[in-house]
């Protein structure tokens, strides 16, 4: 499932110095971390910084894994490990309009170049399944919109039935 780079413009590339989702050469792609106050988990979409968005169609109830993939060191511009951030936040929503997003942490630092499990057996319904990245982590002092070096990246991520 292709993202959808949602928030600001997609500019620049490696060496930029601006806001936004920025491509790494290939399909990972990069933002400015920040400590901007996230959404609600009732209305996951009103976020008006930089945010990626996967769905899926659960055409079958039951207990699905829900995974990320990190890009490397040198898939991600050659930036260094200490730039990744400790703390990427996600948001997971199941269907059903009671569904509220349920909010997931990840080290990228830890999974950079692997696949990171946002949820190992999640109970599902039929319906669409959206998991949300955003630019704010929580492993920095107060930061909405300043500058720092930790970024933020994504590259694909993944939906697997385990069983019912």
């Amino acid at each position: 499932m292709a993202p959808e780079r949602l928030g600001r413009l997609t500019q620049g590339g490696c060496a930029t110095t601006t806001i936004g989702w920025h491509a790494t050469n290939g399909s990972p792609y990069w933002t400015y971390a920040t400590t901007c106050p996230l959404p609600s988990v009732a209305s996951p979409a009103t976020y008006n910084k930089e945010y990626m968005r996967w769905r899926w169609q659960v055409r079958k109830a039951g207990l699905y894994r829900v995974t990320v993939r990190i890009p490397s060191s040198a898939q991600a511009c050659g930036f260094s490990i200490t730039n990744f951030t400790t703390a990427a936040q996600y948001y997971l929503v199941r269907p059903g309009a009671s569904q509220l997003g349920d909010l997931r942490t990840v080290n990228q630092q830890a999974s950079a170049g692997l696949d990171a499990v946002i949820s190992n057996g999640l109970n599902t319904n039929v319906g669409e399944l959206a998991l949300y990245l955003y630019d704010s982590v929580t492993d920095l002092a107060s930061c909405c919109e300043c500058s720092t070096s930790k970024r933020v990246f994504h590259d694909s991520a993944s939906v697997d039935w385990i069983g019912p």
